[in-house]
Order: structure tokens, then C-alpha cells, then sequence
């Protein structure tokens, strides 16, 4: 249902790519062309509303959802939510402040959590964090961010991630995150929509 054509006319030479889970710039990442066709995700409105009848939903959902107050988040649920209803789901927005917004998510309060999340270029950070059962969320609020419950509801990543930090070649470790994604790509627990590019403002006199 989502639909990346439309988020790169809306952010424009903001927006980046992304093919897998990790970004394009991360070392060892997925590139154009090298994740498999069925695993790209295209635009597809009437596939999605048949995997939604296969689901049980034939005649659509409803649901509600926190947001939170801040632009940024606000803009891309607000593109999400359209998208949503283009194939029978109506997701319902109710806004509360950003610290609200992410404590409700850390306690698994929300139906449709994102983030947006500035990470070094390491290729097992956004595994771990929101794939690993290590970090999955908790009622108490001292779970991490794997918001869907995946390697507890679908086990199977823990061990992938174990022997990817066992490894000391860079190669293989790079080979086996790309293996680890293509598992998450297939089970697809969570979607990473986007990346987007920092704008920064410096005087023409500083020499970088």
C-alpha cells in the first residue's frame, strides 16, 4: 500500500532510497537492482487489498493510532494514512505531544509506531534494535523498540544475529546481515519507508 513514488515527489531532493532494512551508505547494504523483485515492495494497491482479504479483512480495518505533534512525524503519517485508505484501511490519528508519543510507543500502546532515527552506518544496529526479541517492547516501558514482537512471534533472527557478531571477517559479516535482512524483507515485521538527507547551513567562508 505504500507508496515511495509519492514520498520522493513530497520531500523531493530530500529523500532517499532504500532497498533492504539497512540504508543504501551503510557498508555492505542492498543496493538498486540487488534485492530480489519480490521483495521490493512496489506500489501494488490491489495486491495489498488481496493480501488484506486473505488476512480475514475483505472488507477493510479500522483503526486508531497516536501521532505525534511534531511536523515531520505528523506529514509522513498524514501520506501514510491516505495510502492506507486508497486500499481499504482507515487509520484514524489522534495527536499527542512527541515525549507522550514515544512513551506510549515503548510501553506498546500504539497500533502503527515509527521512528525516525539518525544511526551510525553499522549494519546490525537496526537489527538489534528492532528485530532482536533482546529489544522487543514491553508493557512496563523497559522493553527496547521492536514494536512488532518479531523473533518472538516469528523466532528465528536471535541466531542469525548471534553468529553475524561472532564473525570477525568483514566480508562474511556483511554477507550475513544481507542474509538477515532478506529474512526480516520476507516475514516483513516493520517497513523502513525512507531515508532522508540533513541539511546543514554553513557560512562560505568556512573552509570544510
Amino acid at each position: 500500500a505504500i507508496d515511495r513514488k509519492a514520498l520522493k515527489e513530497a520531500y523531493g531532493d530530500l529523500y532517499g532510497d532504500i532497498w533492504g532494512v539497512n540504508p543504501p551508505q551503510y557498508p555492505g547494504a542492498f543496493q538498486q537492482g540487488t534485492l530480489p523483485e519480490d521483495l521490493q515492495y512496489d506500489h501494488d494497491p490491489a495486491k495489498a487489498k488481496k493480501l488484506l482479504a486473505e488476512a480475514g479483512y475483505a472488507n477493510g480495518l479500522s483503526f486508531e493510532t497516536y501521532i505525534s505533534q511534531r511536523e515531520d512525524y505528523q506529514s509522513i503519517y498524514l501520506m501514510f494514512q491516505e495510502m492506507l485508505r486508497g486500499v481499504g484501511v482507515d487509520m484514524k490519528l489522534r495527536t499527542v505531544d512527541h515525549t507522550a508519543y514515544h512513551t506510549d510507543n515503548l510501553r506498546d500502546q500504539n497500533n502503527f509506531a515509527m521512528n525516525s532515527e539518525t544511526t551510525a552506518p553499522v549494519g546490525t544496529y537496526i537489527l538489534q534494535t528492532y528485530f532482536s526479541t533482546a529489544a522487543e517492547v514491553r508493557k512496563d516501558g523497559k522493553g527496547g523498540r521492536n514494536y512488532s514482537h518479531y523473533g518472538t512471534a516469528l523466532p528465528g533472527i536471535d541466531d542469525m544475529l548471534a553468529k553475524i557478531m561472532d564473525e570477525p571477517d568483514l566480508g562474511k559479516r556483511q554477507a550475513m546481515t544481507r542474509e538477515a535482512e532478506l529474512r526480516i524483507l520476507r516475514d516483513m515485521p516493520a517497513f523502513n519507508a525512507l531515508s532522508l538527507h540533513w541539511v546543514f547551513a554553513r557560512n562560505p567562508r568556512l573552509d570544510l
